[in-house]
């Protein structure tokens, strides 16, 4: 379903739940005209060559005139695996409304899936999910891509992950300096304990990692330990300022997990801000337009200086 107005879109996600105000709070009638229509900001979908195969992307970014400054970049990192939890339109009018405001945003759509327009004859290899160890690296390397746009300071880095996006966020702290900004929507705090792991075991894990049921509990539990954000706060390599958002009612990351998680992070003396949401669910739709601002106002503090 391809839409083109604001009116198409609301009448699609009411069936999800939608109410009018929340709609029209998240994604205002001027910038999803100006997102659909590429007015002052550029939409493009991308595919790069990943570390093992061929990833599509999209890139969000102003469209500026001659001498003025390049624009800091956020590294989206979406939730879900493979085919679950893949980028759609809410993730690109979000885009746009931080492009409006003076930001390049970049998302991988991650491995596990073949790419739009690649024949099944594709020379270029296409790679499976794995735990994150894969698409962490294919995050990263959205930082070189972005750099080839040449508007784009690449200098002045945000992630913003959401849901499995913050297991990647967690990863990537760990193997790239001068982060200046982290946002935390979701999260998860560890996988070793997951309270799902049995779902998980039964449904998602052996889909994403060769032999996982021939793996001793013991390898399993290595490689859950080794993309649990609790995990590796140890070894992440700057001092970003971390913006958690979460829903006081998420069944699927339970908040009292993610502030195990925050406290764990000041204890090691991180600069934290936590906006928890009384009625919020793990997606926070009924809160995306306040949860925008939060973003907004957050990077304007300690991406842009």
């Amino acid at each position: 379903m391809k839409i083109k107005t604001s009116a198409e879109y609301f009448n699609f996600l009411k069936k999800f739940g939608w109410d009018r105000a929340s709609f029209d709070k998240a994604f205002p009638q001027r910038s999803f005209d100006n997102c659909i229509n590429n007015h002052s900001v550029e939409t493009r979908k991308l595919k790069y060559k990943g570390r093992k195969g061929l990833v599509d992307a999209w890139l969000v970014h102003p469209k500026q005139q001659a001498n003025t400054k390049k624009t800091p970049l956020v590294i989206y990192n979406r939730g879900g695996a493979a085919k679950w939890g893949k980028l759609i339109m809410a993730d690109l009018l979000n885009f746009c409304q931080l492009a409006e405001q003076g930001y390049a945003v970049i998302a991988s759509d991650f491995r596990g899936s073949k790419p739009k327009g690649v024949s099944n004859n594709e020379s270029i290899p296409l790679d499976v999910t794995d735990l994150g160890y894969g698409d962490v690296y294919d995050s990263i390397d959205l930082i070189t891509l972005a750099s080839e746009i040449g508007t784009i300071d690449t200098s002045k880095v945000a992630l913003w992950g959401f849901s499995r996006g913050t297991m990647i966020n967690a990863m990537m702290l760990t193997k790239i300096k001068n982060i200046k900004a982290v946002i935390m929507s979701g999260t998860v705090s560890r996988k070793d304990d997951d309270f799902r792991r049995s779902e998980f075991d039964e449904h998602v894990y052996p889909l994403i990692v060769d032999n996982w049921n021939a793996l001793t509990k013991a390898e399993q539990q290595k490689l859950l330990l080794g993309v649990s954000p609790l995990h590796l706060i140890d070894g992440i390599l700057s001092k970003p300022a971390f913006l958690f958002l979460h829903g006081a009612k998420d069944k699927r990351t339970p908040a009292n997990r993610m502030l195990n998680y925050v406290q764990a992070l000041q204890d090691k003396g991180h600069t934290i801000e936590l906006r928890l949401y009384s009625e919020g669910t793990h997606n926070l739709y009924k809160y995306q337009g306040t949860v925008l601002e939060e973003i907004s106002n957050w990077l304007e503090t300690n991406l842009k200086p």
